[in-house]
């Protein structure tokens, strides 16, 4: 694990992709370290074993440039704020100091995703703290936490284009061969069935159309952000 500028949190081996992919995508061309964090190993899938879903989160991580790609393999649909997984992310922030984190929306049709993000809030908040894991050093916290959307979407605080990076996000999520893939082999579950695709590409096509651009990607912030003056919004 190295220092990065920015940390993605998902809790499946897939999220991150389906959520901000273009983002990440966006942020490794123009040279920024990006890091992605699994919680679980995503093993109650219906499809795929631990050991291909591992191969494609590997894959999707160099389609997207990511520095690295950890999994904290906490139980699949055992998502808690016990003290071990909250320990866990405080280790993981701490080790690649980010400077910004995501993790997603706290309100989702999985509570995986919904548990995750609380998970992550708490491991944020707990990497400042002194008495937390004082052998890991540095103790602080990254500037900003971001929440991204899923199944659910809300106002967002902001928008990023991913345009120019939407065919690379694309390509991400469909290494993801057993979660997506409609092969005869698999069984068809709400992922293969033929419209997830297109949802998640009808959410980023309608937050582009807010900012007059073809893909977007929201993002939720809990805290307002300061702006010296007006028109440092240019």
């Amino acid at each position: 694990m190295e220092k990065v500028d920015f940390l993605a949190f998902g809790a499946h081996p897939d999220d991150i992709e389906c959520g901000i992919g273009g983002t990440i995508a966006k942020l490794t061309r123009l040279g920024y370290k990006v890091g992605l964090v699994d919680l679980t190993l995503g093993e109650m899938a219906t499809n795929g074993s631990v050991e291909e879903r591992q191969r494609e989160a590997c894959q999707a991580m160099e389609i997207l440039g990511a520095s690295f790609r950890v999994n904290l393999q906490i139980p699949d649909l055992g998502i808690t704020l016990s003290r071990e997984n909250v320990e866990k992310v405080v280790e993981v922030l701490r080790k690649a100091e980010p400077k910004v984190i995501a993790a997603p929306y706290w309100v989702d049709r999985h509570p995986d995703h919904e548990k995750a993000g609380h998970l992550v809030k708490e491991g944020f908040f707990n990497a400042g703290l002194k008495k937390v894991l004082p052998e890991i050093q540095p103790i602080k916290r990254p500037e900003k936490y971001l929440r991204y959307f899923l199944s659910i979407t809300s106002t967002p605080s902001f928008i990023v284009d991913v345009t120019e990076y939407y065919s690379i996000k694309k390509k991400a999520v469909l290494a993801h061969i057993s979660q997506f893939s409609q092969r005869p082999e698999f069984n068809q579950t709400f992922l293969n069935e033929g419209q997830f695709l297109g949802r998640i590409e009808s959410r980023d096509l309608f937050f582009g159309s807010q900012i007059g651009k073809r893909y977007g990607e929201g993002f939720v912030l809990q805290e307002y952000i300061e702006l010296r003056h007006p028109l440092a919004l240019l």
